[in-house]
């Protein structure tokens, strides 16, 4: 038994040995590992480069805090702005481990784009461009109040009142105006001063606008641009002309929306100015009103002003004001009517005849042509017309006074029966009734009614077929009957020319003429809106013709040849016939061209009004230079004709009429 306890005993004391030895193995196998890290950090890119200070360890890793994670020793991590909370766990390979974690701040400065509110301290707004000396900084918001009455982070902008000083910045992402072409701002100023915004750098031409500030604090200003392209650069100019100095601030420069900032164009229906013998009628031509988002508003004018007396001599102004559905208001327009006492004879001299072939035409009395030799103009046939030739602006002219009838014997028979029209020019201020007549031998005579008074200078191309009684084989006579004075021009019977009517190409640009190889037309009568109306084929006098045909509510019809559009200052006449079906009271046709210089739309355009006094054919051969400008810029330019647009203004617009259209053509004679 004593045996077998001190067996016990030994064996206990061995286990124990053993035991501490294990212990002793374990401590050396498993040494203490401590995880640690530094790091640097790049702002500008967010890019952070890790220094393992771990001790004992033969592993890593590394959880960077925003989902990622990486198992190398020193690694580096690019971040997006933010807080993060990066850790490390270090084991060894028997086992033993430590973990350490750290915050990692990062900071990456914006680049500037819109929308450029000033709040954001990370956002580069000091990276500015400043011209001519001027000063910029962020600051708090001065005058909270207005249209930016939020305390908050602005720019100041200080000037020293020199010429063209402001700033830009370029931005990060391009300004697209594809869609979205308006930027607004608000800006704060204590004077009223201009402020262009310029957006350049793109992929077209810069754009720029200028608003003006009314000075009275914060203000939003908008700037509506007319481009689809995008650009990376903004410049702000305040006051340009440099008249003010001072603190100026910015605030909330963004990218919305188009906004309609644009004024629509009034556009009048004839002359500016117009002249009304007393006694007579006016009829207001009126005016058309464009606009570049509504169209036509024409029928939104509010015309306003004088009303014109014509029985009062004067001076009188008619108003023309429109807004667009925005409520922007058109530059107002006028028309000065001054109502004067009748003239007794015709201050300027008939229209100048075209160019003819001496075998298209048998001339009466005409300065254009040869007349037919040996014509007695005052033979005596017992009437008591007083018959005179009268020089009216260095123009022979033949006035009938006291018209009761008066012949014009042919100093030789003349065969027209190739010809196929009289043409008269005529004038008159007094006349009731007018006839003229022609008259072959036998006689035989047939007479043509003629419309009086004239207002100006009146012209008839009066086809030789409707003289039916006589052989135009042997025309011997011309007679004249009604009453008043009557004064004469341009008498003479022709036909259109097979050969050119005496003129090359060079000389003549036509849009619609037998005689002359046309330019292209893009358009007869486009859809221009409601108030256009359309241009159909037809003819005048047995002649090819254009025939615009005014429906109610309608005023102008259009050739477009923008296509073809040609410089006409070489030019000096413009050509025309026209006939109106019916006469309507307050009948006029205007005749506009419109200029397209740079061949981006209207720019300019000239006009001339004639006022038809009948139904038969009118022949205009108007010098280009008596046509008055048609555009609120004032000019004159014929520089780039792309358009002809023909108003058919009367007393009441929902009558329709027909007007017929030919020879229409330029010449540089």
């Amino acid at each position: 038994m004593k045996q077998i306890i001190n067996n016990i005993k030994l064996l206990s004391i061995f286990l124990l040995i053993i035991s501490f030895s294990a212990c002793e193995e374990e401590d050396a196998v498993l040494p203490t590992v401590k995880s640690g890290f530094t790091y640097t950090v790049n702002q500008e890119i967010g890019l952070v480069k890790f220094i393992n200070t771990s001790e004992n360890a033969d592993r890593y890793e590394w959880d960077f805090g925003d989902g990622n994670t990486s198992t190398e020793i020193n690694p580096s991590k690019t971040y997006e702005t933010g807080e993060y909370t990066v850790t490390l766990k270090a084991t060894h390979s028997s086992g033993a481990s430590n973990t350490f974690e750290d915050k990692v701040y990062i900071n990456i400065p914006v680049p500037v784009r819109l929308p450029i509110t000033f709040d954001d301290a990370n956002v580069k707004y000091d990276e500015v461009s400043l011209f001519n000396g001027t000063a910029f900084e962020v600051v708090d918001n001065p005058d909270a109040s207005g249209a930016n009455a939020t305390a908050s982070k602005v720019g100041k902008l200080t000037n020293s009142g020199a010429n063209w000083e402001g700033f830009f910045y370029d931005l990060d992402a391009a300004v697209d105006l594809t869609t979205d072409k308006t930027i607004k701002m608000t800006v704060w100023a204590d004077a009223s001063v201009p402020v262009l915004l310029k957006l350049e750098e793109g992929t077209a031409a810069a754009v720029e606008m200028a608003v003006t500030h009314g000075g009275t604090g914060w203000e939003e200003l908008i700037f509506t641009f007319d481009s689809a392209a995008s650009y990376n650069r903004l410049t702000v100019f305040v006051d340009g002309p440099g008249t003010s100095a001072g603190a100026f601030y910015f605030d909330n420069i963004m990218q919305t929306e188009t906004v309609d900032v644009v004024a629509p164009v009034i556009t009048l229906n004839g002359d500016a100015s117009m002249t009304v013998v007393e006694g007579g009628t006016f009829t207001d031509p009126g005016a058309t009103a464009t606009d570049n988002t509504d169209g036509d508003i024409s029928a939104n004018i509010t015309v306003a002003g004088d009303t014109v007396d014509t029985s009062t001599i004067g001076t009188y102004t008619i108003t023309y004001n429109v807004s667009d559905a925005a409520g922007n208001a058109a530059t107002e327009v006028t028309r000065s009517v001054e109502v004067t006492s009748a003239p007794t004879a015709p201050t300027e001299g008939a229209p100048v005849p075209p160019a003819r072939d001496a075998a298209d035409v048998v001339s009466l009395f005409s300065d254009a042509y040869t007349n037919v030799a040996g014509t007695d103009f005052n033979p005596n046939w017992g009437q008591a017309t007083v018959v005179t030739q009268e020089d009216i602006a260095g123009n022979n002219t033949l006035k009938y006074a006291g018209l009761n009838y008066q012949g014009m014997q042919i100093g030789s028979a003349q065969d027209v029966s190739a010809m196929t029209h009289l043409h008269i020019d005529y004038w008159t201020i007094n006349s009731t009734a007018l006839n003229t007549f022609l008259i072959s031998g036998g006689p035989s005579e047939t007479a043509k009614a003629m419309a009086v008074p004239t207002s100006g200078w009146a012209s008839v191309d009066i086809p030789l077929t409707d003289f039916t009684a006589v052989n135009l084989a042997d025309v011997i006579q011309m007679k004249f009957d009604g009453n008043g004075d009557i004064y004469l021009d341009n008498i003479y019977m022709y036909k259109e020319s097979t050969g050119g009517g005496g003129g090359s190409t060079g000389d003549v640009v036509s849009i619609f003429n037998d005689d002359y190889t046309d330019i292209t037309i893009n358009a007869w009568g486009p859809d221009w809106g409601g108030s256009s109306s359309r241009i159909v084929d037809g003819t005048l006098n047995g002649s090819p013709a254009k025939i615009i045909k005014v429906e109610a509510g309608q005023t102008f019809a259009g050739i477009d040849f923008s296509s073809a559009a040609f410089d006409a200052t070489s030019y000096t006449t413009f050509h025309m016939q026209y006939k109106v079906d019916p006469l309507l009271a307050g009948q006029v046709v205007n005749v506009k061209l419109s200029n397209h210089e740079g061949g981006s739309g209207e720019t300019s355009a000239i006009q001339y009004t004639s006022t038809p006094t009948g139904t038969d054919v009118v022949t205009l051969s108007i010098p280009l230079n008596d046509f008055v400008s048609a555009s609120a810029n004032g000019l004159l330019s014929r520089n780039a004709i792309a358009q002809i647009v023909i108003s058919a203004a009367r007393a009441d617009n929902n009558q329709p009429v027909d007007i017929y259209l030919d020879n229409i053509y330029f010449s540089q004679q």
